[in-house]
């Protein structure tokens, strides 16, 4: 009879779920700070720009700014989805494609609150849930190999 062991399963099942863990979740701060603070930021340091609106909206943009006064965002474009988009064009809802990515006009009243991305809090939280995680999936292989010995 052929013995049943799990020496192969252990590394790939902890190499997998460290690789989806680390890309689990975003931090956002829970101050919320002005248009004009989120404006200015320093994009070394903030990743990404949340906006709660009214509705129960959520809109996540790379950058925000003024143009003709009136408030834009700017989510960046995944290169294989636009390629075939021309700078000046527009996307199915109206928002125009940019070659930075595509523009969206934000209408000022419709604000909620603005938080900026914590770059260090989620580095910090996906490390922590992935050693968890590991440290779940490594108990859990050896209770199995407990519970199975492979004499």
């Amino acid at each position: 009879m052929k013995k049943f062991r799990l020496t192969f399963l252990k590394p790939s099942a902890l190499f997998f779920a460290t690789a989806i863990l680390f890309q689990c979740c975003m931090v956002y701060d829970k101050q919320p700070v002005t248009i004009d603070d989120a404006i200015n930021i320093d994009h070394k340091k903030v990743k990404r720009i949340k906006i709660d609106m009214t509705g129960n909206k959520k809109i996540i943009f790379d950058s925000i700014y003024y143009r003709d006064n009136q408030l834009f965002g700017l989510k960046l474009k995944p290169k294989e989805k636009t390629n075939n988009a021309a700078a000046g064009d527009q996307n199915a809802t109206g928002d125009k494609i940019s070659k930075k990515g595509i523009e969206i006009q934000i209408n000022e009243d419709d604000i909620i609150q603005i938080r900026l991305h914590n770059k260090s809090k989620t580095l910090t939280l996906n490390i922590f849930i992935a050693v968890i995680g590991g440290l779940a999936i490594f108990i859990g292989g050896h209770l199995v190999a407990f519970a199975f010995p492979a004499d």
